[in-house]
């Protein structure tokens, strides 16, 4: 079978089966604001598909009380979603009294995976927060500023330039997100786990199903992830 991560035409159902990776920010008008879901944006409206994100309980809890932890987990319909939460830097005029534009951006990054797969969650948000946070802490509110523009009635130029600017960092954030979570899966999968051997067996199952081979037994007789073909 050909190397999954190795190949960019492979569809986005077929990432969603591994992860989604859903970046987030809190509006002062609107509440719990998606930024960029990858790897397909096609459900961003869906209140539904989104529910579990926007009543997260890491919107709820403060980021000082959240800090004395790695992250903060939800089980929802057969889903584990891993959350993290930032206070990010920001020029941004706010369209709330009480607010300058210095004042901080709140972002929360959440990793969504299968309970069948949830071991690999705690790694994987830890690996790609790290990333998104040491190369977009200053950028994030450019993205922000470039989805309030793009409800603007009239664009002016000035409008338009923000857009594009956005747009740009927007760009590549999602290349930073594919690039990390392909690397992040590509790695893990053909490494020994160290897990528990039950959720290692389920974590293996639910792989097979899903197209991925393992090319033979352990000494054991067991499968292992390092047996994985991609």
């Amino acid at each position: 079978m050909a190397d999954l991560f190795d190949d960019d035409s492979v569809n986005e159902s077929k990432l969603e089966d591994l992860c989604v990776v859903y970046i987030l920010y809190f509006d002062e008008e609107r509440g719990h604001v998606p930024l960029l879901i990858y790897p397909s944006e096609k459900y961003k409206n869906d209140k539904k598909y989104m529910r579990p994100i926007k009543y997260h309980s890491i919107w709820f809890l403060d980021i000082d009380d959240e800090s004395g932890l790695d992250h903060i987990d939800l089980e929802y319909k057969g889903y584990t979603f891993f959350g993290k939460k930032y206070r990010t830097k920001s020029k941004r005029v706010k369209r709330r009294a009480g607010l300058e534009e210095e004042t901080p951006e709140t972002i929360v990054i959440i990793v969504s995976l299968p309970n069948d797969i949830d071991i690999f969650g705690d790694e994987l948000i830890r690996e790609l927060s790290e990333k998104i946070i040491s190369q977009f802490e200053e950028k994030l509110f450019i993205i922000i500023e470039c989805e309030i523009a793009k409800d603007a009635v009239i664009k002016t130029p000035n409008i338009k330039q923000c857009i594009e600017s956005g747009t740009k960092v927007k760009v590549l954030l999602r290349q930073l997100i594919e690039t990390q979570t392909k690397e992040y899966f590509k790695r893990v999968l053909k490494k020994q786990s160290d897990a528990d051997p039950m959720k290692k067996q389920k974590a293996i199952s639910y792989l097979t199903l899903k197209g991925y081979e393992f090319s033979h037994l352990s000494k054991g007789g067991e499968s292992t992830f390092s047996d994985i073909k991609l």
